[in-house]
């Protein structure tokens, strides 16, 4: 074996570490984007400059651009080492610790063959199994008889058994995410066969940009050996598409101190911008002239797309300082909602004398004036407002600005109509609440406004969480408030309003019969407990008295018009939900009172005093029915107004004194009145006309008999003087009973109203 010559070994020692450490901090190859120098600019020189950015251009791995790059290799020893002492074999399979794209495919391994190559093609190379690295080959790339899904190197026939102890085939991986590499070393290595020469190269990969770069420190040619073959380059899967440097496919050829870049230049994966200082995007070309009235940085930024759907962003600035004799500043850019004319001010930092003329969309708003540095913008008049300043006293500086005035649409939402559905067993509370688009929009273009619905008021103010599937909304509870938001394109201006989601069972109740002797009207009133806007239709005897109306809630009935009175009431938005009540209203003539006679009889010892006070009935009822009014006697005037204490016996009545007043009351005395207060079971109401019961004078209860008494013995517990007592004027409590099914024991009990 040949000797290693120990001063050799010491200077390949310091060339290897001296590629460290003049190289390695970050890679060539990683995601870069260069801003240029700062600058000055001036009005002498015309106020404006060109930027000029330039940045690693690279692109989907469907293709590559080969260019030769500057020699300046990574580290070449210290890595993790692979195939120790071993010939013609491949490595274990190796994680790669990032997302590689090669040829359209996406890696996350690969092996390292000791001949001075790296395959992605990990299921055919069979690890440690000597001999499967092929050594022999004379084909040129692309060729399907080399490796599948390779970088070649160097790819020749070298022999890692005899190197040196620094000369150990090793990998490893530098830097930091987005912009790792994976760098695989083979320093020093010895050709097979001829001991007397040394390969070193390196082999790298790039996170995210997925460049490929190949260092050769020397490759020096002669070697007899498999004729001396050595190739560079890239091969896909199938073998038939591959890149080589010019002079570097297959054959024996001489490198020294030479590096190469494979950078994938399919369609671009990199999109450039230039940001002024407050990050606005002005320009997406590397080239670019900016026009500064005051100092400014600017931003370049490359965003790169890797095949694996990350994005990689890097930014460099550029300060372009300006020496101006004044400064100049519109401010930023405005939109504005309402019509509201919009104030523009030129700021020179309180320059005086200055002579200012202002453009609107290029077009010259007047001549320049001295002092003019305002200008008011008039509603709908958006556009690019432009000012240009200089000093009289030195013309050949001209300072300009420009600022966008944008008057945007703002929306009014119209009030959107509530929304109803029946309870009714059949609907599901389910809702379409984008029938009230139409409502909130009105007269305004649909195509300009966006309309969404909300849970709060809140949320309908920010837009923040719309209601996701408006329309199929379901109800919570029985009535809901939605609100509804309209804005328009811009999303910056923006109008609110609400409405009301019902769903429910519609009442409605025209509370008890009324009675009445009087000729008043009586006023009906629905009660459907609150809510509003039901249609109401009334009827008399089934008789429409015309069409149903919004909130038609009352109905006057005039006298003398008795009957039945209904209403059917329903809810617009849901015909088929309604409901209807009836009540019986009854006029009842007021009897009249004619004058009766005075009554005399002479004390002459055979007359007694007794009268027959019911002489007057014929006088006091005069055509009036006497089956229909009732007459009793009294002798007060409250007595008869309230009907209280009624002479007893009124055709015998002994007159008190020589001369007596009595007072007489005709009352109605129709036994089928209404029975107004209910004392029963709750089996049944009597209701007027009482037809269905039958007056039984002996007191015996039979079925749909009644009876009629004047004590409240015998009653249930419970049913008590104040309750007797109700009428006014009814001391005795008359009282009802009466029966309504063939059992005898179940008695309803009714109170009899007196009027």
């Amino acid at each position: 074996m040949k000797k290693l010559n120990l001063g050799n070994l010491l200077l390949l020692i310091a060339m290897l570490l001296l590629a460290f450490t003049n190289a390695f901090s970050q890679g060539p190859g990683c995601p870069n984007v260069y801003a240029g120098e700062d600058a000055n600019v001036n009005c002498a020189g015309g106020g404006c400059v060109d930027l000029s950015a330039t940045f690693l251009e690279t692109g989907e791995t469907t293709s590559y651009d080969v260019s030769p790059i500057p020699y300046a290799p990574f580290p070449f020893i210290g890595g993790t080492a692979v195939s120790v002492g071993l010939d013609d074999i491949w490595s274990d399979i190796i994680t790669i610790p990032f997302n590689f794209c090669f040829f359209g495919e996406t890696y996350n391994e690969m092996n390292v063959g000791s001949n001075g190559v790296i395959s992605f093609d990990v299921e055919n190379n069979i690890p440690n199994q000597v001999g499967d690295c092929d050594w022999q080959f004379n084909e040129s790339i692309p060729n399907p008889a080399l490796f599948r899904s390779t970088i070649f190197g160097v790819y020749m026939d070298v022999n890692p058994a005899p190197s040196p102890p620094t000369s150990t085939i090793n990998y490893q991986v530098l830097g930091e995410a987005p912009c790792r590499t994976m760098v695989v070393s083979m320093p020093n290595i010895f050709y097979y066969a001829c001991n007397e020469l040394r390969l070193t190269s390196q082999m790298v990969i790039y996170e995210t940009t997925n460049v490929v770069e190949v260092y050769v420190l020397d490759r020096p040619s002669g070697c007899f050996w498999n004729d001396g073959n050595a190739v560079i380059g890239i091969q896909n899967q199938a073998g038939n598409q591959g890149y080589t440097p010019p002079g570097r496919n297959t054959g024996d050829w001489s490198a020294n101190s030479e590096a190469w870049r494979f950078t994938p230049n399919g369609p671009s994966n990199v999109a450039f911008e230039w940001l002024d200082s407050a990050g606005e995007v002005i320009g997406n070309t590397p080239d670019i002239t900016v026009c500064p009235t005051e100092a400014e940085v600017y931003t370049a930024r490359a965003s790169y797309l890797n095949c694996d759907g990350a994005i990689t962003v890097v930014t460099d600035d550029v300060l372009i300082t300006t020496s101006n004799p004044f400064t100049l500043d519109l401010g930023e850019d405005q939109q504005t909602c309402d019509a509201t004319a919009v104030l523009l001010t030129a700021d020179t930092d309180g320059t005086p004398g200055l002579s200012y003329e202002w453009f609107y969309n290029t077009v010259s708003q007047g001549p320049s004036i001295v002092g003019d540095n305002t200008f008011t913008v008039n509603f709908p008049n958006s556009g690019v407002y432009t000012v240009e300043v200089f000093d009289p006293a030195d013309t050949t500086c001209v300072l300009s600005d420009e600022i966008n005035i944008t008057f945007n649409n703002q929306p009014i939402a119209n009030t959107p109509d509530d929304l109803f559905q029946c309870d009714n067993g059949i609907n599901a509370g389910i809702f379409d609440l984008t029938v009230n688009d139409a409502v909130v929009l009105g007269a305004q273009i649909p195509e300009n406004f966006v309309i969404s619905y909300h849970n709060s008021l809140f949320d309908a103010g920010s837009g923040a969480s719309p209601i996701l599937n408006p329309t199929v909304y379901l109800i919570t509870g029985a009535v809901e408030q939605v609100f509804v938001r309209i804005e328009d394109t811009t999303g910056s201006c923006f109008a609110t309003e609400s409405f009301f989601i019902n769903f429910f069972q519609i009442t409605v109740s025209l509370g008890e019969d009324q009675q009445t002797c009087t000729t008043n009207d009586i006023t009906l009133t629905a009660n459907a407990a609150g809510v509003v806007g039901l249609s109401y239709e009334w009827f008399y005897n089934a008789v429409s008295q015309g069409p149903s109306a919004i909130d038609a809630f009352t109905f006057t009935v005039t006298a003398p018009n008795s009957g039945t009175y209904s209403v059917e009431v329903f809810n617009l938005l849901d015909p088929t939900c309604i409901v209807t009540d009836q009540v019986e209203v009854t006029f009842t003539d007021p009897p009249l009172a004619n004058q009766p006679n005075d009554l005399f009889q002479c004390d002459d010892g055979v007359n007694t005093g007794i009268f027959d006070l019911t002489v007057n009935d014929a006088v006091v009822l005069g055509a009036q029915d006497p089956d229909v009014f009732g007459i009793s006697y009294h002798n007060t005037a409250p007595d008869a107004a309230s009907g209280a204490a009624p002479i007893l016996n009124s055709a015998a009545y002994p007159i008190t004194g020589a001369v007596e007043e009595i007072f007489v009351r005709i009352e109605t005395a129709d036994q089928t009145d209404a029975f107004l207060e209910d004392f029963g079971t709750g089996l049944g109401r009597v209701t007027h006309p009482y037809t269905n019961q039958t007056f039984n004078g002996a007191g015996g209860m039979n079925p749909n008999d009644y009876v009629v008494t004047n004590t409240s013995t015998g009653l249930n517990p419970g049913w008590h003087q104040e309750m007797e007592d109700f009428t006014v004027g009814d001391i005795n409590g008359r009282m009802i009973f009466f029966d309504v099914s063939e059992d005898v024991n179940q008695i309803e009990l009714y109170r009899r109203d007196f009027t």
